[in-house]
């Protein structure tokens, strides 16, 4: 069986995992990050610190300047390319199956769930 070797031992990574912690071997980040449920039950992940800054200005610049009832997609955080794919992959995740959100949400909804770490 081969083990990512994030963690400084492969019994430190197995020890995690049946603990239901995560080293995200696959977001290449080394510490531990405990999962948590979501309402559905599923484990989720949280957002990577860079994401969650980088959207809740997004949520804060489009609420100034288009009201408290703006909606936004994940595709709000993005240019118009595909520069970052990983992290691209990252904002999708967390919108479409960890939270099973709309396509459009309310930005001050966005901006809340990102601001608790949900």
């Amino acid at each position: 069986m081969s083990l990512p070797m994030c963690c400084r031992t492969a019994a430190r990574h197995l020890l995690a995992h049946s603990y239901g912690f995560s080293c995200l071997a696959d977001r290449k980040c080394s510490p531990y990050v405990p999962l948590r449920k979501s309402e559905t039950g599923k484990s989720k992940l949280p957002v990577r610190q860079s994401l969650r800054i980088k959207a809740i200005g997004i949520c804060n610049d489009k609420i100034a300047k288009k009201g408290e009832t703006v909606g936004l997609s994940f595709y709000a955080f993005f240019a118009n390319k595909n520069d970052d794919p990983e992290l691209l992959m990252e904002a999708a995740e967390w919108w479409i199956k960890t939270h099973e959100l709309d396509h459009f949400e309310k930005a001050t909804k966005i901006r809340d769930m990102m601001r608790s770490g949900d």
